[in-house]
């Protein structure tokens, strides 16, 4: 594999890595929203809040539907990234992780 192609190889890692990271850094502010969201119907429920509580439970089932698309998302680049690591790897572009990598972040 020539020079053009390992480094356009690279470039695409390195976006896929920081569409990756920024759907991450996504999910967890959906979850912090989820929570708060989880919080305010306990309170109305407690309160016998009956119309807070539907719209309540409306945002959550949409809250937690987008942070499904978000983990489906970030899914796909976790696997586009391996595919291209092992390209990059095989290529031999690259001998051993790229510099700043860190392990890929659990996200619930």
């Amino acid at each position: 594999m020539d020079l053009e192609k390992c480094r356009e190889l690279l470039d695409q890692y390195q976006s896929e890595d920081q569409k990756f990271h920024k759907a991450c850094r996504q999910i967890n502010v959906l979850n912090r929203r989820i929570d708060d969201v989880i919080a305010r119907y306990e309170r109305a429920y407690e309160a016998d809040k009956h119309s807070h509580r539907r719209s309540l439970r409306l945002q959550l089932s949409t809250l937690e539907a987008v942070r499904d698309m978000f983990y489906e998302y970030a899914c796909q680049r976790s696997d586009s990234l391996e595919q291209l690591r092992e390209r990059l790897l095989s290529s031999g572009f690259l001998t051993a992780e790229p510099a700043g990598e860190e392990p890929m972040e659990h996200v619930e």
